[in-house]
This record gives structure tokens, C-alpha cells and sequence, in this order.
């Protein structure tokens, strides 16, 4: 009788690849984590241990994405009880790990737990060693700064002074950590993660595109713009970023803060990220929704922004 394992391995990695992942990063803030991403990754955990043909195809999917974040499962219960990212970067650096190094392309990490009380030096040298052993990463994204960012910006320069990391493609950092692109010269796909206060930008900047234009010379993509800062943001991504070809934003902002990115001379693509709207209790028993533009209205606003006459492209 035909079994699982008399199909090719190929076709197998292609089944194994479409289980769910895991939100990390934006995703999770805004979407949460769903029990069935688990039970995805659970299953293929399983799957791996029952023989070597499965652990040859599963291991490198379970492997693709590596996250040092907390979510549902790996928040604890009390504060300060683990340091997620130091462990899990001391555990990429182990000799047995060796073999799994080369099929991590996607990392993603925060640095909540970092603070000048709490060992700052270690999970921090410990991450960038961890990401000079990993020869395919694409994609890193880094969900967030320190807590007292103000305090720790020497101990992060001093760590990242020199570096360089060629192969990362696709970035996502907040905004206090803008500095740091120099670190990434290749990179094609720019996402700002989390919004800086405005108490944190002290000697940072305030949004990630006000560093010099030659960091952004291959950044094709910006993902998860905040319109709500308005033309200030949009200004800065043109004088910095005027190659930019495509833009994907948040819902819940105004109509008129969408038409300001008319004003970009190479803007091809629009991806909107949309949620519908949350249902709130009204007063007696009622029940309304919060005041969000249509979705209809949304997709006008977008297709004018992208039929708008440009400089050097026929009114693409």
C-alpha cells in the first residue's frame, strides 16, 4: 500500500513548506499567533524525528525561520525570568549546530531584554557572532530596540563598528536603530518596526530614512510606513530613497495622508495591509464601528496615488 514516503523528496519539501508560519515581528503584533501556526511547526517537529528520510526534508524548513522574540508560548510568566535572546543565540553558536547554520534564512530577533542593569554586552555579542555564522540569511528583522535605547547607544556602536553583513537582503529595524544599515549594504526590502517615542529619539532619529542617501542605494521596497507622520516621513524617503518602486502600509490612516505618496517619481506598487475594523459597544447595548476609512474608499485613494503623472514615467 502506498505510503507518505513514496512520494519524491521533492514533492515532499513542497507539502512541508506549506505548513503555517509563525507571525514574527509586525506580523504578530497585528495579527497574532494562531494555535494552528504551533500545531504546523509541532507537526513537522514530529515528522522529523520518525526517520532519516523525513528529518532530511524537515529539517531545513523548521530551520528556514529562527525567531528570538517573544510570543504566546515563549513570554514568561514573571518578568526577567529568561533571556530568550541570549539563548538562542549561544544556541546557533554551538558546535552541533553546525549542520543547521546554512539553512537559516530568516532571523528574527528583539532587544527588549538588553539594559545596562541586565548583562547588555552579552546577548548583544552574542547575536552578531551568531549572525557572522550564518552564510544564507536573507531576511533579519529586528522587532525591538532597548527599553532605555538613550543609555545603550555606545554599547551598540561599539558592537556593530566595522561590521558587515552581505547577504541580507530584506531588513526590518526600528528606528533608533538606523545607523546600524550601514552594517547591510545590500539591502533591497527596508521595513520600520515599532514606532520610536519621542523621548527615545534623543541623538537618533525619529524615522528610519533620515540617514545619509548612499545607505539606501539598493532599497527597492519599504514595508510597514507610518503615514500618520505625514509629509515629513514621505520627504525624507524622497530625497533619501527616490528609487523606491514599492510601499506597503498599515491600515488606519487618513485618505489624505495616502495621496502625499503621489509625490515619489518612481512608485509603482501599492500594498495597503488591511484589517476590518473592530466592532466597539456603543451606549445602551449597541454596537458601532470605529471610524476607518471604507475599504472601497481605500482602494480609490491607492489607485489614484499610483495613476498620478511622475516625473520620468509617463504617468505610470
Amino acid at each position: 500500500m502506498p505510503s507518505l514516503l513514496d512520494l519524491p523528496n521533492e514533492l515532499l519539501t513542497e507539502v512541508a513548506k506549506h505548513f503555517p508560519r509563525v507571525y514574527s515581528g509586525m506580523d504578530a503584533r497585528k495579527h497574532g499567533v494562531r494555535s494552528d501556526q504551533f500545531e504546523g511547526i509541532d507537526t513537522l517537529r514530529a515528522l522529523s524525528h520518525t526517520c532519516r528520510i523525513l528529518r532530511n526534508v524537515c529539517r531545513p524548513v523548521l530551520w528556514q525561520h529562527v525567531q528570538a522574540v517573544y510570543n504566546s508560548r515563549t513570554r514568561p510568566q514573571r518578568r526577567g525570568l529568561t533571556r530568550i535572546l541570549e539563548r538562542r543565540m549561544a544556541g546557533l553558536l554551538k558546535k552541533s549546530a553546525s549542520s543547521v547554520r546554512p539553512h537559516i534564512c530568516s532571523l528574527s530577533i528583539s532587544f527588549i531584554e538588553c539594559s545596562m542593569t541586565n548583562w547588555a554586552w552579552e546577548p548583544i555579542s552574542g547575536f552578531l557572532r551568531a549572525l557572522a555564522s550564518l552564510p544564507n540569511l536573507r531576511e533579519l528583522t529586528i522587532v525591538d530596540a532597548p527599553e532605555n535605547w538613550w543609555q545603550m547607544q555606545h554599547v551598540f556602536k561599539a558592537g556593530w563598528e566595522g561590521k558587515v553583513y552581505p547577504s541580507v537582503l530584506s531588513l526590518g529595524i526600528p528606528p533608533e536603530l538606523a545607523p546600524m544599515l550601514r552594517c547591510f549594504p545590500n539591502v533591497q526590502t527596508l521595513m520600520q518596526c515599532n514606532e520610536i517615542h519621542e523621548e527615545h529619539a534623543v541623538g537618533g532619529s525619529k524615522t528610519l530614512f533620515e540617514q545619509s542617501r548612499d545607505l539606501y542605494r539598493n532599497v527597492k521596497a519599504i514595508q510597514n510606513l507610518n503615514l500618520n507622520r505625514g509629509w515629513g516621513v514621505v520627504q525624507c524617503i524622497r530625497e533619501n530613497i527616490p528609487q523606491v518602486q514599492s510601499i506597503s502600509v498599515w491600515d488606519g490612516f487618513a485618505l489624505e495622508d495616502l495621496s502625499i505618496l503621489q509625490t515619489l517619481p518612481c512608485l509603482t506598487e501599492l500594498h495597503i495591509r488591511y484589517q476590518p475594523p473592530p466592532v466597539q459597544a456603543g451606549l445602551y447595548g449597541h454596537h458601532r464601528r470605529s471610524k476607518y476609512p471604507p475599504l472601497d474608499e481605500i482602494i480609490t485613494a491607492a489607485e489614484r496615488v499610483l495613476r498620478a503623472p511622475r516625473q520620468g514615467t509617463g504617468g505610470r
